[in-house]
């Protein structure tokens, strides 16, 4: 009887023709998080809108001159041949006087362009939260568009849209972040994204040495904790 029992059980009735096999009907209901992640709407266009339209009020906006001065006129001596460093001494590193004279060297120089860089700017730093939250969340794209979102209107309210040294290290760390992230949750450690994140991560300690540093060790602890797992 028992012989009966145990041959009935590890029979597996045949599918009839035409049916989808019993072990696909099994995994057509299982998603894994990453399956979730990537079936959620892709919200990143109207963060960036929005975010757009949020800095605009801003555009032409000066409440002080303190760091975008500084920026601003070493980027225009930079412009007409002197020498940082060499012809005039700023305290700043080089980071943000090198962006900030590319741009003017590829749109021109005008408070009207450097305020579209600022804006530019924030707008990529709201895109890499978005990027980054909708990496490591399991909640929905609308959710990590909610504090993208947010964080640009709680900063403009204090920072208004501005040339600064601080955004310029900020962009460069989020986009440092993004990277570590996507090349973590790949599941191996990708070479491509480990040298952009380490890259931005450099350029960041380029502009603001302080917080840029926090940005490498930050990335190089995550990169060495998930080789070391991966046994790379």
């Amino acid at each position: 009887m028992r012989v009966v029992l145990a041959v009935a059980a590890t029979e597996r009735p045949a599918d009839e023709p035409g049916e989808q096999p019993a072990s696909d009907r099994v995994q057509v209901g299982c998603k894994t998080g990453t399956d979730r992640l990537i079936a959620t709407p892709h919200l990143l266009p109207v963060v960036a809108l929005l975010s757009t339209l949020l800095c605009l009020p801003f555009l032409y906006y000066v409440e002080w001159v303190g760091d975008e001065g500084i920026l601003l006129n070493g980027a225009t001596r930079m412009l007409s041949g002197e020498r940082l460093y060499v012809d005039f001494f700023e305290f700043y590193p080089p980071g943000g006087f090198l962006l900030l004279e590319s741009w003017f060297g590829i749109v021109g120089s005008s408070f009207f362009l450097a305020s579209i860089l600022a804006v530019l700017t924030i707008v990529g730093i709201s895109c890499l939260t978005y990027l980054c939250c909708r990496e490591v969340s399991r909640r929905s794209s609308f959710f990590s568009a909610m504090v993208a979102i947010g964080w640009v209107i709680a900063s403009q309210l204090v920072w208004k849209t501005q040339i600064s040294h601080h955004w310029f290290t900020t962009l460069f760390s989020m986009f440092s972040a993004w990277a570590a992230l996507r090349s973590a949750r790949s599941g191996t450690a990708s070479g491509m994204m480990c040298f952009a994140s380490g890259l931005a991560a450099g350029a960041a300690a380029m502009i603001t040495p302080t917080r840029g540093a926090l940005g490498v060790v930050a990335s190089w602890i995550g990169l060495i904790r998930r080789t070391g797992a991966l046994g790379v």
